[in-house]
Order: structure tokens, then C-alpha cells, then sequence
């Protein structure tokens, strides 16, 4: 967030690179973009939390878990 404040089409790609070490897909940015937007939309959580939970949710991820 402190690096892309208000873009979350960067804010996702950072947070997939970080964690993943890796250039996410267009089609991975696009749903995650879509996910932060809809959890602020429908469950009402600020863009901050949403954030929050979208970094929780990759590291979630089999690729962020198991290794190769």
C-alpha cells in the first residue's frame, strides 16, 4: 500500500511478486483487483482490510505453501 497508495492494479502485482517471486498473469491481476473490489462493495471493508485479506489469501496459495 505504502508504495502504490489509491492503485490497486499495482498493489496487487507487488503483493504476487513478493510472495510468489514472480510477474503475476494480466488474468491474476484482474481477479484480484475484481476481489478487492468486491469485498469492499459487498462486505463493506475499507481498502485497507481489503488489502490485508487479499495478502492472506496468497499466502494461502499451494504455490506460496509447497514448494517445487
Amino acid at each position: 500500500e505504502a508504495e502504490s497508495p489509491g492503485d490497486p492494479v499495482r498493489q496487487v502485482t507487488r503483493a504476487v511478486q513478493l510472495a510468489l517471486c514472480r510477474e503475476p498473469a494480466p488474468h491474476e491481476v484482474k481477479r484480484g483487483v475484481d476481489m478487492l473490489q468486491r469485498w469492499q462493495e459487498e462486505e463493506g471493508v475499507s481498502t485497507e482490510q481489503s488489502l490485508d485479506y487479499f495478502c492472506l489469501m496468497i499466502f494461502n496459495l499451494n504455490e506460496f505453501i509447497y514448494l517445487d
